[in-house]
């Protein structure tokens, strides 16, 4: 088996991805920010050290919120862990690798054709998480 973590990092109305250049299928496509799940890992510890690597800045609160399955039952299977994070302000991200992060308005994000496949659908159900979250917080302080 064998594991990937994918992270959407949102801050208000606006979302970070990464331009790939790797894996040739999602060459010049925007994806979320994550990698390879290493043995004796989890995934949330994957996602923690996979951001930093790539953009420079750690963040350790990653709530998952989503798991995609394919090649099940088999000595390929793949699972792709989906989470998400929920800051205030922006932070400073770095291109680290050949790979640039780019920040995108949520609103933009119903016109793009260069996501990876599927990956409109989660950032529409991590930014509706995000709205249910603020929801509950505010019924919390009421």
């Amino acid at each position: 088996m064998i594991e990937y973590t994918v992270g959407l990092m949102i801050v208000g109305e606006e979302i970070a991805f990464i331009r790939k250049l790797k894996p040739n299928w999602q060459e010049g496509r925007l994806n979320g920010i994550g990698g390879h799940v290493e043995p004796d890992e989890t995934p949330e510890h994957c996602m923690v050290r996979e951001f930093e690597e790539e953009t420079g800045y750690r963040h350790e609160e990653w709530w998952k919120f989503a798991e995609m399955r394919y090649e099940v039952a088999t000595e390929n299977e793949k699972i792709v862990h989906f989470f998400w994070a929920k800051l205030d302000e922006k932070p400073e991200l770095k291109n680290t690798t050949a790979e640039v992060i780019e920040w995108h308005q949520f609103s933009q994000t119903r016109i793009r054709r260069d996501f990876v496949p599927n990956l409109e659908y989660l950032v529409h159900l991590a930014m509706g998480l995000d709205a249910l979250t603020k929801l509950k917080e505010q019924f919390h302080h009421e």
